[in-house]
């Protein structure tokens, strides 16, 4: 009886990946970890920049040795061809971190950044008391808004 193995690498929304192929013998390739796989972000916020992008990302080689400030963005992936976290664009972007050991083995992950409006809009100047007289017209409510 032959048996066939087949080894299916799956690629998360947002999670670790690493590419075992660019480890050397005996070694693993370095891991990405994330303190979250979905960062929230409210959507009209300043830009985020490279720190922010890194915050809560950590790295480790095989050995546990810590590659964590070695960690670097090469790349997002966002809706509409966007290569950057928009902040001005609701959406889901996918922002690709990687990182070399000394033996320079690779290790890649990803992670969602959703950009969101979650903030309830506000009416200001509204009329508090609108005071109607029996038979008049109706008053323009949009006045002084």
């Amino acid at each position: 009886m032959t048996r066939i193995i087949c080894i299916i690498t799956v690629v998360l929304a947002a999670g670790t990946l690493v590419r075992p192929t660019t480890a050397h013998p005996g070694h693993g390739a370095p891991q990405i970890s994330f303190d979250e796989n979905n960062v929230p972000v409210e959507a009209g916020s300043p830009a985020l920049t490279d720190a922010e992008l890194l915050d809560g990302v950590t790295a480790e080689d095989a050995f546990g040795a810590d590659l964590t400030n070695d960690v670097r963005v090469i790349g997002v992936i966002g809706p509409s061809g966007r290569d950057f976290v928009d902040t001005s664009f609701i959406g889901t972007y996918q922002v690709v971190y990687e990182v070399a050991d000394s033996s320079n083995d690779i290790g890649q992950g990803f992670r969602a950044f959703t950009v969101d409006d979650t903030i309830a809009p506000t009416i200001t100047n509204a009329i508090s008391l609108i005071k109607i007289r029996l038979g008049a017209p109706p008053p323009d409510l949009l006045t002084g808004i």
